[in-house]
């Protein structure tokens, strides 16, 4: 039987010696339930990295955008207006993933 211990970590309890098509069966269903669980992992992981490594470059953009716009005639103040909007809105997408990453973890543990 396949358990779901905690959200995306899946294991198989079912063991089985037989030869036939239902241990071909289970023999299956324990390596694909292996491979998901190896999948859903790294995804994690990528996440929790990804957003990790968007932090510093977002963070020097946010600096150089401030330094644009105060440094812009009006014409160019508009355009700085929306790279500084367009960066912010990537470094609160970025802190939400961290969020996320980090909320999973710390269920996960919790779960364990």
């Amino acid at each position: 039987m396949l358990a779901w211990s905690t959200p995306h970590a899946y294991s198989s309890s079912t063991t089985t010696r037989s030869r036939d098509e239902l241990g071909e069966l289970v023999a299956s269903i324990n390596r694909m339930a292996v491979q998901l669980d190896s999948l859903v992992r790294g995804q994690k992981r990528f996440l929790a990295d990804a957003a990790h490594e968007l932090r510093s470059p977002l963070g020097r953009m946010q600096l150089a955008a401030g330094i644009l716009q105060r440094k812009a005639d009006e014409e160019e103040a508009r355009y700085v207006s929306d790279l500084k909007e367009d960066v912010e809105m990537l470094s609160d997408l970025t802190d939400e993933l961290l969020t996320f990453a980090w909320y999973r973890q710390s269920y996960r543990m919790a779960m364990s």
